[in-house]
């Protein structure tokens, strides 16, 4: 294990989940440390050093740091040549036109819902909190339109799995401890399907069930 490939995470975090799904993907080991949120030690100085926003994933790779999600996945699929990050321009633009989308849509309605239903109840050890009729449909809206996309595509981008498959799918790793109603979109569940039989996304969950006690 290098230490000059050092991952600060928090695994019940959606976006220290994508750059672990991609590690995984990649084979790629580093050295995780994992940031107690709860505690505040995204807030000390030495990590507000890292990245002054204090959020979690930060990969430090030598002596290069880079925080943002989508940034270290982009990163980390280059620098192995990967085709995770396709080499076509076209193609190029289409992965950062899901990753943009999910930041403007995927992640205010279905990372909530996963981080009300999951997150917040593993942290207060509480109940899951309901949703407004309001969240309800704009879920409804938002998977409708992911279910439509995927229509008679087996992934998000050409004829193979990239990053983007990888980050949008992070927000669903948890879709049936959350409870998720995705019943009635056969593209995102055939497409998410074939994400879980993958021995990177099996790897993943099981490093999750190591650290989190998810009450069902």
């Amino acid at each position: 294990m290098s230490k000059d490939f050092t991952l600060y995470y928090n695994p019940i975090t959606v976006n220290s989940i994508k750059v672990m799904l991609l590690c995984n993907a990649l084979k790629i080991v580093p050295e995780y440390k994992n940031i107690e949120l709860q505690k505040g030690e995204h807030k000390s100085a030495s990590f507000l050093q890292l990245n002054p926003d204090g959020r979690v994933p930060v990969l430090i790779d030598g002596g290069f740091v880079l925080n943002e999600s989508a940034a270290i996945l982009q990163y980390l699929a280059h620098k192995y040549q990967s085709t995770l990050w396709p080499n076509e321009l076209e193609h190029q633009a289409q992965v950062l036109k899901w990753l943009f989308w999910q930041g403007n849509e995927w992640n205010k309605v279905v990372g909530a819902y996963a981080h009300h239903q999951v997150v917040l109840p593993h942290w207060r050890n509480s109940q899951p909190e309901s949703f407004s009729a309001q969240h309800l449909a704009k879920f409804k809206q938002v998977m409708s339109t992911f279910n439509r996309a995927l229509n008679g595509k087996e992934y998000l981008v050409g004829n193979h799995l990239t990053i983007a498959d990888i980050s949008i799918g992070s927000y669903l790793i948890f879709a049936d401890e959350a409870n998720m109603p995705l019943d009635k979109y056969q593209h995102v569940r055939r497409w998410l399907e074939n994400l879980q039989v993958t021995p990177w996304w099996q790897e993943t969950q099981a490093q999750l069930l190591k650290t989190l006690i998810v009450k069902l």
